[in-house]
């Protein structure tokens, strides 16, 4: 079994022992993913961590994890960890011209910035003896290099030599789409998931039935299904 994928059988001694470094952003992915390691695992198992990078959707995204947080009485605090993104980076997650009241599709691609969150999370995980890297890629979301299977297997491989096989890189959602991830939930998550998480890289405050943002940007179209829910 590749390890960079939750499935299958897991022995009593790594469910007892595992600690888990969660990427926690806020948003849909991250977020359902903090539910399915607490159902698990529980929530002393959790240790979450936040990254600032100067993203414009900073404050909403920071609400929705104390949020998610406090939902599942997390015992660990969040961590917070600053990229070191260069200031004239150009990407729409950080820089936009759009108005407030008009949104287009900016280029949301930063080069890198998977690798730098996972690196600093590694960092991290093996200064509290965590056993896991917790991230939550879901399936062919986007066409982003730092964002596919192969990216991630081999992160987990360079970080295996790095690292002596101390920590492992886990995605459990990455075979699954956010429909079917969402469907892995009862009546309650998926009333947080829909009304509460936050994802749109434009930073927008506008309320839909499927929750806050543009509802033009991509992390928001796909969201748009639960709009129906």
């Amino acid at each position: 079994m590749d390890n960079y994928i939750v499935q299958g059988y897991e022995s009593d001694k790594n469910r007892i022992n595992k600690k888990i470094v969660l990427c926690l952003s806020g948003g849909f992915d991250s977020t359902a993913l903090l539910f399915y390691y607490v159902a698990k695992y529980g929530e002393k198992r959790i240790f979450p961590v936040y990254f600032h990078y100067g993203q414009k959707n900073r404050t909403w995204e920071l609400y929705a994890v104390g949020k998610a947080l406090g939902y599942v009485y997390c015992k660990h605090p969040l961590q917070h960890f600053v990229l070191p993104i260069p200031d004239d980076m150009k990407s729409g997650i950080i820089n936009s011209e759009s108005s407030k009241d008009q949104f287009d599709e900016p280029d949301f691609f930063m080069p890198n910035r998977n690798a730098l969150m996972l690196s600093i999370a590694f960092m991290y995980a093996t200064t509290i003896g965590a056993t896991t890297v917790g991230f939550g890629a879901v399936s062919a979301e986007h066409n982003y290099p730092d964002d596919t299977i192969n990216f991630y297997k081999a992160f987990n491989n360079a970080m295996t030599l790095s690292l002596k096989g101390q920590v492992s890189l886990e995605t459990p959602f990455i075979l699954r789409d956010k429909r079917k991830i969402y469907n892995l939930f009862e009546s309650p998550e998926r009333h947080f998931l829909k009304e509460i998480s936050y994802s749109c890289g434009n930073g927008s405050e506008t309320v839909h039935s499927w929750g806050r943002g543009c509802g033009v940007c991509s992390d928001c179209k796909s969201r748009m299904f639960m709009g129906d829910k």
